[in-house]
């Protein structure tokens, strides 16, 4: 074969080698270009610069490992956080149970990773957050929400909700007997409290530890801890929606 016929083989070749990629299918043309975005994706991805979780960050992250010191989270970035026991008290023993491998957990940030130490979280802290954020809205909405008691001061009701202890005013109280509070304003008078009047009163109060409440939100300060809520506005509000079903139905009949 002489030069010019092996130059045209080659052209030909050429030319044969570009109608084939000119015949190609649009499915295949579509996975050749998907594969080469998503090789462009994931190299940009690994070019972005990493941002550090900051302290008060709620982050949410998959548990590596578990054991009796806590449990240590990969909450992404390359970061890795450790929860002690002492920020998880919120948990009962079937809720700590289920923090096993490869379980998502919302946690945190009480102290950011450094060189040498993984970051503190906190489970406890998180719910306390996730509760904050749901008095706001409820505050906003104007939504009745469920509390449950967790103990009485002189003024009223100490509740928890969503991990959040708050304040209902025994006159916006309406399913707790007065006779809770008389203890207290005794103790203010002169003279001593009955001994058996005094543990009767005591005996009343921890039955009604637990009860749940339903309520309506007054106010919410985060930055001052306080949450204050009524009961006596929120059976107010169901009084008058059932009053309202029932003189419709009335007026249908």
């Amino acid at each position: 074969m002489n030069v010019e016929e092996r130059d045209s083989t080659q052209e030909q070749d050429m030319l044969d080698d570009m109608d084939g990629l000119l015949d190609a299918d649009d499915e295949d043309m579509d996975d050749l270009l998907a594969s080469q975005e998503q090789g462009m994706g994931e190299l940009l991805d690994s070019m972005a610069p990493i941002k550090p979780v900051r302290r008060g960050d709620v982050v949410e992250g998959v548990v590596m490992r578990a054991d009796a010191d806590g449990i240590f989270v990969n909450i992404g970035q390359k970061a890795e956080g450790h929860v002690p026991p002492t920020e998880m008290r919120t948990l009962n023993e079937d809720e700590l149970a289920e923090l096993d491998v490869g379980v998502s957990v919302l946690t945190m940030v009480v102290r950011p990773e450094t060189a040498d130490q993984p970051a503190i979280l906190s489970v406890d802290r998180a719910v306390g957050e996730q509760g904050w954020r749901y008095l706001e809205k409820a505050l906003d909405n104007g939504e009745v929400i469920i509390g449950a008691i967790t103990g009485f001061n002189r003024g009223g009701s100490i509740v928890e909700v969503d991990g959040v202890q708050g304040f209902v005013p025994m006159s916006q109280l309406v399913s707790v007997s007065r006779d809770h509070f008389r203890m207290y304003q005794d103790g203010e008078g002169e003279g001593e409290v009955d001994p058996e009047i005094d543990a009767a009163r005591r005996e009343a109060q921890a039955q009604d530890i637990g009860k749940s409440l339903q309520m309506k939100v007054l106010e919410v300060n985060r930055g001052r801890n306080r949450a204050i809520f009524s009961e006596r506005q929120a059976v107010q509000e169901m009084r008058d929606e059932q009053k309202a079903r029932l003189i419709e139905e009335l007026t249908e009949g």
